[in-house]
């Protein structure tokens, strides 16, 4: 394993190979990119019994609810 430096990283955004939207350079470090979160999270219902997924289920509405964060909230994760 090897660390990708800031150069690095901005030339593989500058090429395609990482997309992040929306992008600001001074979210760049040394040898990092820092992200944010937006506020609408997808989150697994809580079930005590199994739920099959198959191509017939509903991911969305069978096992996953949206939660909606203002901003300004906070959220634990």
């Amino acid at each position: 394993m090897s660390i990708v430096t800031k150069d690095e990283i901005l030339k593989e955004i500058e090429v395609g190979n990482i997309e992040i939207t929306p992008f600001r350079r001074d979210q760049v470090g040394l040898a990092s990119i820092d992200l944010h979160l937006g506020n609408d999270f997808g989150m697994f219902k809580r079930s005590y019994q199994t739920v099959p997924l198959d191509e017939e289920a509903n991911t969305e509405k069978d096992v996953l609810e949206r939660k909606f964060v203002k901003s300004g909230n906070q959220f634990l994760l």
